[in-house]
């Protein structure tokens, strides 16, 4: 009774002789012409009716080991074809039918093997393509070459494969899966998920300010019912050795844990960039990061890349209610306040548990407590009626001397914008010599291209901003001390939410002591403006600006 061996490799699969419906129908036609039995037997997991399916690309291979006693050591990953080894060398069966060497075989490991059972354990393995005459030396030379061609067959359709995702990675294309908010309609249509893109977007939003963390962030994106796309799960061993093919298995959406948002917020495929070899590339796919300006917001990415190298603190707590000074304010030992809702009065508080040694006395805050002590604050920032009277007066003197400098400021910048212009035209009007004369690489050609071409957007952006008269500036700064005093006035009346950005938008410390404000640290665009304060002491504190 003879057993019959097909296997299916993705390796190659669009050659006809490598389905497994094939190689099945020419080795019944062999045995049939033959005049060979084969077994009726099933035994799952192995075969069905003594035909074995196998498909191998689930499977790694195993290199040689040498043990501590000298012994040369091959495991064999393929369950199957392991198990039916087993079997021949039980004289179970008198042999088995394959296709041809290059479906028994996958490496010149496995030819020892298959060697060893045909010549020393004198099993029959029978081919329908080939007839090896086993026992003589032209037959061994026979089964070697073909042996050697398949490997080399092998072999060249790897490397056939590898070259060929190569050149299309040089290309700007992307042949492989790319990240949740794309569509992969081929290597070279790489379309925005309509439904996906937007919250991925929000999510590098989100921790560009500093406020999220991981956690917190996939916590909100499963809120927003973001999910991975469609995918096959991992097939078990035990759907492996049934013969399941990955294609049976069903396509499920899973949601985006925090190891995968971690993973996308340090992709720059969302900026229109691939890697080959290490070396970052310009891809041809759309940019799912966009500025105002329709292209790539280069500026959002690489702040959330300097914002990685942090540790994050989130302020934001997706499974907690919502708090306006959650982890803002602290004590003089580093504690921060944490806050709670009384149970009795519906009120809420900010509760702390000071350090061993710490001589703070108020360690429970209402929480307008606090409201009304950052709104004193935020009073101070806007111009009083006198210093108004004062810029007024000293408006005219004080515009000449700002004219001025402005003026030798846009001189410098029209300066260096017409530097920058004479090497762009440098560099496009001498492309070819360039390159020809191998001064520079296609690459390196390209990246210094884009390199000042982002240098002459930014110095264009400076002037743009020079642009506004003096005039226009302080009617600015009047206006936004006017925004401030009305926002002052509207503060212990906002939401919870709007209270929490004001606050987060002027400060980046707060810290309280015996219920007042100890000390506090503005951000610099409002330092600027408390200053006209700084070293009031106050409630035995001081004003940090």
């Amino acid at each position: 009774m003879f057993l019959i061996y097909t296997r299916r490799s993705t390796d190659d699969a669009q050659n006809q002789k490598n389905t497994l419906e094939n190689q099945e129908k020419q080795c019944m036609r062999y045995a049939k012409d033959h005049k060979l039995s084969i077994a009726k037997e099933s035994i799952a997991g192995l075969m069905t009716n003594g035909i074995i399916y196998e498909r191998h690309s689930g499977w790694k291979s195993s290199p040689i080991t040498v043990s501590g006693a000298g012994l040369v050591e091959y495991q064999i990953e393929r369950p199957k074809f392991m198990q039916m080894i087993s079997l021949l060398v039980q004289k179970q069966y008198e042999g088995i039918i394959v296709m041809c060497w290059d479906r028994i075989s996958r490496n010149p490991n496995d030819d020892i093997i298959i060697k060893d059972l045909i010549d020393n354990k004198h099993i029959r393995i029978l081919f329908v393509e080939a007839d090896y005459d086993h026992k003589s030396s032209a037959g061994k030379l026979h089964r070697n070459i073909d042996s050697t061609v398949a490997q080399y067959w092998s072999d060249k359709t790897s490397e056939a494969v590898r070259k060929s995702s190569l050149k299309m990675r040089e290309e700007g294309k992307f042949p492989h899966k790319t990240p949740t908010g794309y569509l992969d309609l081929g290597a070279d249509k790489k379309a925005i998920d309509p439904v996906r893109a937007p919250i991925v977007r929000r999510i590098f939003e989100q921790y560009a300010t500093g406020e999220w963390s991981m956690t917190q962030l996939a916590k909100w994106a499963a809120k927003q019912g973001l999910t991975h796309k469609p995918q096959r799960r991992t097939r078990t061993k035990e759907q492996m050795m049934q013969g399941l093919e990955l294609e049976q298995m069903e396509k499920v959406e899973q949601l985006i844990g925090k190891g995968a948002i971690e993973s996308m917020l340090h992709n720059p495929f969302f900026i229109g960039k691939t890697f080959i070899k290490g070396e970052e590339r310009e891809g041809i796919h759309p940019a799912l990061l966009i500025d105002e300006q329709g292209r790539p917001d280069t500026i959002l990415f690489y702040k959330v890349q300097e914002m990685l190298k942090k540790n994050r603190r989130s302020y934001y707590t997706i499974d907690k209610e919502f708090y306006s000074y959650r982890k803002m304010v602290s004590c003089t030992c580093g504690r921060s306040y944490s806050p709670y809702r009384s149970k009795r009065t519906g009120e809420v508080y900010y509760q702390l548990k000071c350090k061993e040694g710490c001589d703070n006395s108020v360690l429970n805050l209402r929480e307008d407590h606090i409201v009304g002590a950052v709104g004193e604050i935020i009073r101070k920032i806007h111009f009083t009626d006198e210093e108004l009277v004062e810029i007024e007066d000293g408006m005219e003197s004080g515009l000449k001397k700002v004219t001025a400098q402005r003026n030798k400021e846009v001189e410098d910048l029209h300066r260096e914008r017409k530097r920058i212009l004479s090497d762009i035209s440098y560099l496009r009007d001498n492309k070819i010599t360039l390159l020809r004369q191998e001064v520079m690489t296609p690459a390196e050609w390209k990246a210094e291209t884009v390199a000042i071409t982002d240098k002459l957007a930014e110095l264009e952006s400076k002037q743009q901003g020079c642009s506004e008269t003096e005039a226009d500036m302080l009617d600015y700064v009047l206006a936004f001390s006017e925004l401030i005093k009305e926002a002052a006035s509207l503060y212990g009346k906002a939401t919870d939410n709007e209270r929490h950005k004001l606050t987060k938008l002027i400060f980046s410390e707060l810290v309280m002591k015996d219920g007042k404000v100890f000390k506090y640290t503005a951000k610099p665009e409002f330092a600027v403006l408390l200053q006209r304060t700084e070293q009031v002491v106050m409630n035995g504190g001081r004003w940090l600006t």
